[in-house]
């Protein structure tokens, strides 16, 4: 079986999980979820490590940024046979505490319209386009291979300038967002900017991963800005949602939890995933040792 005779859809664009966790000099896979449109199903890790440049998440290691992989590719086709869905394009995302690598978080897309973006400092101390994926958006992936963004222009150079993930919801009326979706059948209502490491101060890149409301990226996506506060009990991480200003209560203990772990996490069942979704992934941005922003997904 491969990506080209698999028929079923997902709710989400983001059909496919993997998270990788480092073990000393190998990647260890820690879980693997495949999203049916209503459940989540995990498939067997079998013990499978990978060492640096090996596979998707290996490659993603050795680059020190995130790798897109779309069209024929063993990589796609073996997710595909394993969780039985059609995977468009993957993505391995390297997950840093400094220059520390914890996690590689690998996605699958299934069909439909949406796009992922790496934008990486070029020559000219700018940030232009490494790598993509377009689904939809003919007119805008033309467009995005001229463009450039200083520090703190547009969604890529605010990120790069502030090393803080962003969201913006209706990109396209949105003042920050420079480029256009008006010549393309898609318009996504959704634009999440991640910093991946950080070099001098600075992420090594931002990726970009765009989706509209007709199959969204996620059912939930949330940036999380976390303060830390001194209790009794020691230091917990307080929350507020940098769209809203509040945190709904669900999600401290995603939080506490992973501020134990200390890296990302992927959350299949149990107490940790409210009513209504099938799982979740949790990826944490670092200021020096600590926790500053978590971007959580709930699918």
């Amino acid at each position: 079986m491969t990506s080209k005779n698999v028929a079923v859809e997902s709710a989400t664009l983001i059909n496919y999980i993997e998270l990788w966790t480092l073990q000393r000099e190998s990647l260890a896979l820690e879980c693997a979820i495949a999203l049916d449109p209503q459940s989540a199903r995990t498939i067997d890790t079998n013990g499978r490590t990978l060492g640096k440049g090996e596979g998707l998440a290996g490659s993603a290691w050795q680059q020190e940024n995130p790798v897109i992989m779309q069209g024929a590719s063993a990589f796609i086709d073996e997710a595909s046979t394993s969780s039985g869905l059609p995977i468009k394009a993957m993505i391995a995302i390297p997950v840093y505490r400094d220059f520390t690598l914890l996690n590689v978080l690998v996605l699958g897309l299934s069909p439909g319209n949406g796009g992922l973006e790496i934008w990486t400092r070029d020559d000219r101390d700018e940030l232009s386009i490494s790598g993509s994926y377009y689904e939809g958006l003919k007119a805008f992936e033309f467009i995005s291979q001229y463009v450039r963004f200083p520090k703190g222009a547009g969604l890529p150079g605010s990120s790069w300038k502030t090393g803080r993930p962003r969201m913006i919801d209706g990109p396209d009326k949105d003042p920050d967002f420079i480029r256009s979706f008006d010549r393309d059948k898609s318009t996504p209502t959704q634009c999440i900017g991640l910093p991946i490491s950080r070099q001098y101060g600075f992420p090594a890149s931002i990726l970009l991963m765009l989706s509209d409301e007709g199959q969204p990226l996620a059912k939930l996506t949330e940036i999380l800005h976390c303060n830390p506060k001194q209790t009794e009990a020691g230091e917990h991480l307080k929350l507020v949602d940098t769209h809203s200003g509040t945190a709904r209560p669900w999600m401290q203990p995603i939080i506490e939890s992973m501020s134990h772990h200390g890296s990302a996490m992927v959350f299949a069942e149990g107490e940790l995933v409210p009513p209504g979704y099938r799982c979740g992934l949790a990826m944490p941005f670092f200021a020096d040792e600590r926790i500053e922003d978590v971007f959580v997904m709930l699918l």
